[in-house]
């Protein structure tokens, strides 16, 4: 996995960075989780957008119900492609997962009505903003976790 690798080019962008965190940013499981995120925020936000966009529906009903179809894919996608543990660990692993996800849950919501509702930010650009935000809480949480 050369192209992975740390490259001295790229060293003014990770100034300031450790070692180890150089390593995760450049590891397979963390471009695979990646991929899987952004599919799934893609997803999240499509849903987000037709559901208070176009039905009217309130945009943290919104949330709640976007978090509810996309986590199980996540969860799926994750546990086979990224991190690539035994079909046995399922519902142990899956509640591990819930469970950090639940808590990212209540964090987003926060945030979501901190970003839309007191600073008035349109909820699409703070969706964004918010799955940004909890991308490397969730990374280290399943890591370290769920997936262990």
């Amino acid at each position: 996995m050369k192209f992975l690798r740390h490259k001295k080019s790229d060293s003014k962008f990770f100034i300031g960075l450790s070692k180890k965190a150089k390593n995760v940013l450049y590891s397979k499981q963390f471009t695979l989780f990646f991929s899987v995120g952004a599919s799934c925020a893609l997803l999240t936000l499509t849903l987000m957008y037709l559901l208070t966009s176009l039905l009217n529906i309130h945009y943290l009903t919104s949330t709640s119900f976007t978090w509810f179809s996309t986590n199980f894919i996540g969860f799926y996608l994750n546990k086979k492609y990224t991190f690539k543990t035994s079909g046995s660990l399922f519902w142990r692993e899956l509640r591990k997962y819930y469970g950090v996800m639940f808590s990212s849950f209540l964090i987003n919501l926060a945030l979501m009505y901190f970003f839309v509702s007191l600073i008035s930010m349109w909820y699409l650009f703070a969706n964004v903003l918010v799955i940004g935000i909890l991308f490397f809480y969730n990374f280290v949480m399943h890591k370290r976790f769920s997936f262990r």
